[in-house]
């Protein structure tokens, strides 16, 4: 008698699964597409949205930001150094005028530009730690808007300042003893007047450069705002087989 086959031994291979079907889309009924708010201009993206779509479901601003170039960046280091030793001058000088031993001292000029010329030194150093250590990219803007109202107080209080000591004889001084005498007031406070006038030249300078950034601030905000877009999204859902509903709304 014939002895029966054995059966087959079992596989340790895993059962052949069918391909996972495909995932479905976050949002199957939605078309996202960019418009330019100037000129009305579309991606291909909007090609697929039918007249009859109701009115989009978001609007949503695409920023465009930047990163300064180089040359502005050695701007706004030439703006830290000087507007940094500027500040030290000043500093120097009204320190001289108010503790002197004799009892010297002047109007005070030291003091009226050192505010301006401070805070354009903050403001620098700011710019050049989110441009190059983060590369943190901000819309220009912001440096139209700080840049402006620097240059506008750097520039006036200094001018303004440098006008004033042209005349050096626009001093006062006390004296503790009757041994001092003008000579001797004028010969220490000849020393803060050269501290003054070095502070506020390097002054101008910041805020010309001051000035020089806030016009490439310009010209970058009229950049971005020609290239700007907004991201729209329509529910085709919405679509009202073509019974003339509601027109698209871009902006």
């Amino acid at each position: 008698m014939a002895t029966p086959p054995a059966p087959p031994a079992p596989s340790h291979q895993p059962a052949t699964s069918p391909p996972p079907a495909p995932a479905a889309p976050a949002n199957p009924d939605t078309i996202t597409f960019t418009v330019n708010p100037r000129t009305l201009s579309m991606d291909e993206k909007a090609h697929g949205v039918p007249v009859s779509a109701v009115n989009p479901i978001s609007v949503r601003p695409v920023q465009n930001k930047v990163v300064a170039p180089i040359g502005v960046s050695v701007a706004q280091a030439v703006i830290l150094v000087s507007s940094f030793v500027a500040t030290v001058l000043l500093g120097v000088s009204h320190s001289k005028e108010t503790s002197n031993e004799n009892g010297y001292y002047s109007y005070g000029y030291s003091l009226v530009p050192i505010v301006p010329i401070a805070l354009g030194a903050l403001w620098s150093l700011i710019s050049l730690l989110l441009n190059h250590p983060c590369k943190v990219r901000v819309h220009p803007a912001f440096y139209v808007a700080f840049d402006l109202l620097l240059w506008l107080s750097i520039l006036a209080i200094s001018s303004c300042v440098i006008v004033l000591l042209s005349d050096r004889r626009s001093y006062a001084c006390t004296y503790r003893s009757y041994r001092d005498s003008d000579s001797r007031c004028e010969a220490v406070l000849l020393e803060t007047w050269g501290l003054q006038v070095a502070a506020n030249a390097l002054g101008l300078l910041s805020g010309l450069t001051h000035f020089g950034v806030f016009v490439w601030g310009c010209r970058m905000v009229h950049k971005t705002n020609a290239h700007a877009r907004f991201e729209v999204s329509i529910n085709m859902n919405g679509i009202n087989n073509g019974q003339g509903s509601a027109p698209v709304v871009y902006a």
